[in-house]
């Protein structure tokens, strides 16, 4: 058989197909955790920022006498609502309340119905500062797993 009479064969075989998606597989079964994790510290490192600016604001407007208050500025993708309470007496409600709202789809294990979780902040104010404690609702182990560090019970 003469060389004109012959094509070459171009392409790629299948042995050679089926290791770049075995090649492919494996990239993404690395990858899909690593992006669950990012996405769970970012959901943390958003609820912590946005609550200690509660904090925040609660301090600035007990110090000034300020006896009532409603949630200011944006309260996050994750933050449903936030109360206020000004008088020391009524321990249910002095200081911050925080209601989570996490309805993401993304690691359903973790997400909670809205709203999901309470925060509850308690002050203690010092002279020059004030300290506080927070009690989560409910405290569960994957409640804790969710907010990560925010609030230690």
């Amino acid at each position: 058989m003469s060389m004109s009479m012959m094509k070459k064969a171009s392409g790629f075989s299948l042995i050679e197909l089926m290791v770049v998606i075995a090649i492919v597989a494996l990239l993404a079964a690395i990858a899909v955790p690593s992006y669950k994790s990012y996405v769970s510290r970012s959901k943390v490192a958003e609820i912590n920022s946005m609550i200690s600016n509660q904090l925040g604001l609660w301090a600035e407007k007990n110090d000034l006498g300020v006896t009532s208050l409603t949630a200011l500025g944006t309260l996050g993708s994750y933050i449903h609502d936030v109360s206020y309470g000004f008088d020391s007496g009524t321990a249910a409600t002095y200081g911050v309340t925080v209601h989570l709202n996490f309805t993401t789809g993304i690691d359903t294990a973790l997400d909670v119905a809205d709203p999901g979780l309470k925060l509850k902040f308690t002050p203690t104010v010092g002279t020059n500062a004030v300290t506080w404690t927070c009690a989560l609702t409910p405290n569960s182990a994957n409640a804790r797993a969710l907010i990560g560090g925010i609030c230690n019970p």
